[in-house]
């Protein structure tokens, strides 16, 4: 297990710590290389993708400066470099050894070469950029002559990082080894993107002419933004697919292998293009504050049994087909964001000798603090154990044979069944950097007549894990714009199904609203502003015509969105309310899709900007 480190119990907890820390690095960066602390934590936070505060924290001159500096470990320190580069080795190796790519033999010594060559061009550029902000502030100023010099060097270094980086996306997709090279791939889209981005916001204080901005640069980033998130998804599949067609193990064991391929792409490939999605300078030219609501997932900690299965004594009672693993976890709304945090996890486990564990239940608050049970499996025994999930659970420990036998939570305690383990028993550990532990859960009873003279024992145990800066509170901040994930609705008024699953990306899910149905929102605003409220919606069929009505907590009629002509190329668009204008006093907000409409509505996003931003 890692080291304890801080917890949370709020959003405004998280917020207050991590913004004090970032805005330290952020608002006051000079250009002097940054300290071992700042560079591991924005490592962590670009990583793992706590993306807030990336998004909060957009300083007013260059984004490229603090973050693409940080991103690229542009801090000229060999060893950084070093660190960086063997990381990313370290995830393209665990790919090729989850894959099972033992026929190509990969050589990334080229990917090293291009990884330093875009370090050092970024470098030039983020140091251009400072010596001219600097200039622009020298008194008495400096001539136009002189500063057309320093402008000039910063288009230069510009076009060469530029050429680098949009290069290097070329070559960290070599045919044979796109699978394995996609973090890679996505850390370069996301250093292009950015660049993209930069020179459209504040090209022309380097001297570009807006025409140059917009036509070269500003207009060409949906392009390119489909392009790369277009690859991604595609080897992303087909990595999943070459693991699925693997004959010499188990349906579980490739679950396993699937999901920890899931893991390391949603990290390391999906969170970047979650960001690289709201940064589109056209639709978002002040910075965006999302969150990222997706769940990763441990490895079984047991075995699955077949639901399908009558004759519990059969080999197939123990031989789940992978696709039905999916579908027990699909059935159980695993993925459902459920707008509260974790509290408490009981066990309990049989009386007998051997015994196992009976059940699993999950107590969770949400965002009004009300407790409930939101998940229970199997046969609730008095022989219980309970582990207490008020601080930020970030870890844990499992131990199994066929069944689960053992589990150990970081900060939270631990329980062992008293049944002897045989050897080829399984150890788990399960640590994800920037996430605490949301759920856990089994995927089946298995009722096998020798084991507990067949009362049912739980057949596996599995911990979902979401990011540390997600919390039930919706957050309206007052200087950007807020984008809140659409899966976090204080109610809803139908029972049955809402997920769009994967829709934007794999993991990152949408939520569909049939029409006279409503979705309600609780939110807390930063300030007294005035706010702009809208959607991002996805794309349904042409045919699909929508009329959302905006209400308050009274049921009083605020606005009327019209929703029509959508693009089957607009996987994504915002579309914004015209006359409501929201603050403090607007604590709850629904949205109701009215009956007229035409098909079901597609909701990525609550959206939010100031009344008086661009």
């Amino acid at each position: 297990m890692t080291t304890e480190k801080t917890v949370f119990s709020s959003k405004a907890d998280w917020l207050l710590e991590n913004s004090n820390r970032a805005q330290r690095i952020f608002s006051n960066y000079d250009g002097n290389d940054l300290s071992s602390e700042e560079i591991n934590y924005f490592s962590d936070t670009c990583k793992t993708l706590a993306v807030s505060l990336v998004s909060i924290l957009e300083p007013a001159g260059a984004f490229l400066g603090p973050v693409v500096d940080v991103v690229w470990t542009a801090v000229m320190e060999a060893q950084a470099v070093q660190e960086e580069l063997e990381e990313k080795k370290s995830f393209i190796q665990a790919i090729i050894d989850i894959v099972d790519d033992k026929v190509n033999i990969y050589d990334n010594s080229t990917l090293q070469a291009v990884f330093k060559a875009c370090q050092i061009s970024v470098h030039n550029l983020s140091t251009d950029l400072k010596i001219l902000a600097n200039k622009k502030k020298e008194n008495p100023p400096i001539s136009d002559t002189v500063l057309q010099v320093y402008q000039e060097n910063v288009r230069t270094s510009f076009q060469i990082a530029m050429l680098k980086i949009e290069e290097s996306t070329y070559l960290s997709s070599k045919e044979g080894h796109e699978i394995e090279e996609l973090p890679m791939y996505a850390l370069f889209a996301f250093g292009h993107l950015s660049l993209l981005r930069d020179v459209s916001i504040h090209g022309l204080s380097w001297g570009l002419p807006q025409e140059t901005i917009d036509i070269k640069y500003k207009n060409r980033f949906p392009k390119f933004l489909k392009s790369y998130t277009d690859h991604c998804v595609k080897w992303y599949h087909a990595g999943s697919e070459k693991i699925g067609a693997l004959s010499y193990m188990s349906d579980a064991l490739k679950h396993n292998k699937i999901n920890q391929f899931r893991n390391i792409m949603i990290t390391q490939v999906f969170d970047l293009l979650h960001v690289l999605s709201y940064m589109d300078p056209v639709e978002h030219p002040i910075a965006v504050i999302s969150d990222r609501v997706r769940f990763l997932y441990s490895d079984l900690n047991g075995h699955p049994i077949n639901p399908n299965v009558r004759d519990t004594s059969s080999e197939a009672y123990f031989t789940t087909p992978l696709d039905v693993i999916d579908k027990i976890i699909y059935d159980n709304n695993s993925d459902q964001y459920r707008n509260s945090v974790l509290k408490k996890v009981v066990l309990s486990k049989s009386s007998g000798m051997p015994n196992y564990f009976t059940s699993v239940q999950n107590y969770v608050v949400n965002g009004q603090g009300v407790e409930s049970i939101i998940y229970t499996k199997g046969q609730v025994n008095e022989t219980q154990q309970a582990f207490n999930f008020e601080g930020t659970i970030q870890g844990m420990d499992s131990n199994s044979f066929i069944y689960p036998a053992t589990i150990k939570f970081d900060k939270a305690g631990s329980w062992s069944c008293d049944q002897p383990l045989a050897v080829g028993n399984h150890d788990a550990p399960w640590f994800l950097e920037g996430h605490k532990i949301s759920l856990l859960f089994s995927l089946g009873v298995n009722k096998n007549s020798s084991v507990n003279n067949g009362a049912g024992v739980l057949d596996s145990l599995v911990a979902q894990f979401e990011p540390v800066e997600n919390f039930p509170q919706n957050v309206v901040y007052k200087q950007k714009m807020t984008a809140i994930d659409a899966q976090k609705f204080s109610e809803k008024d139908w029972v049955q199904g809402n997920l769009v699953h994967s829709f934007v990306f794999p993991g990152f899910h949408a939520v569909s609203v049939v029409p006279t149905k409503t979705l309600t929102y609780t939110l807390q605003f930063e300030g007294k502003k005035n706010f702009i409220v809208g959607l991002r919606v996805g794309y349904n069929s042409p045919k699909s015509m929508y009329t959302v009505k905006l209400f308050d907590d009274k049921d009083t009629l605020l606005d009327t969105l019209k929703i029509a002509d959508q693009k089957s190329s607009d996987k994504l668009k915002n579309y914004w309310f015209d006359t409501a204008r929201l603050n403090s006093k607007n604590s709850k907000l629904k949205f109701k899709l009215a009956k007229e409409s035409i098909g079901n509505l597609t909701i990525v996003a609550i959206l939010f900007k100031p009344a008086n931003a661009n």
